[in-house]
């Protein structure tokens, strides 16, 4: 990512496994991202509000975590 004045765009990642996360987030901050970890949808939904977060990751094979759901509810607070 080039070089910009400002702060880097944040990714928050809503992922439950620790070594997954662990690289996925390796692998973004390398590009010059900033990321935030976040275990559970409530906990994402709330963290993407209060950290302004640019992009959200949601992991699509947690078996109690329904990635549509999280998308849902983030486009209803991001609505204007």
């Amino acid at each position: 990512m080039p070089a910009t004045l400002g702060v880097q765009p944040l990714i928050l990642v809503v992922e439950s496994d620790t070594a997954p996360a662990r690289s996925l987030m390796s692998a973004i901050a390398s590009q010059g991202f900033r990321t935030l970890r976040v275990l559970a949808r409530p906990n994402a939904i709330a963290r993407s509000s209060a950290d302004a977060s640019d992009l959200v990751l949601v992991d699509g094979t947690h078996p109690t975590l329904d990635p549509v759901w999280v998308t849902v509810r983030l486009r209803e607070r991001t609505s204007t």
